[in-house]
């Protein structure tokens, strides 16, 4: 896995591209990624630090780039298997993308 580092690095700069992306294209940020406060609150709402084991799931069935998802992911004390989709490709791509910058 990354070190926290590289891991806040990449995050940071995801955010970055994402709010700027979403403002340049007239779109809400929130149809494209889910802001790592909100993240953080959904994860504590759920009782995400509660979890025993990676066993334990999360979905989200509109999960866009997947920042919702990895932010829970993060807040989970032993780790915890997460699952998403997305009907948007390109959308799709990125958040797989993410996901792969976090396991290497």
């Amino acid at each position: 896995m990354g070190d926290n580092e590289s891991d806040d690095i990449l995050g940071d700069a995801y955010e970055y591209l994402m709010r700027h992306f979403s403002t340049e294209s007239g779109k809400s940020k929130g149809q494209f990624y889910t802001p790592a406060e909100v993240s953080r609150i959904m994860a504590k709402i759920i009782g995400i630090e509660k979890s025993k084991s990676q066993s334990e799931s999360i979905y989200d069935p509109t999960c866009g780039s997947g920042s919702l998802l990895l932010k829970a992911a993060d807040e989970s004390p032993h780790g915890i298997s997460i699952y998403g989709q997305e009907k948007a490709r390109l959308i799709a791509k990125v958040f797989l993308s993410l996901m792969l910058a976090k396991v290497l």
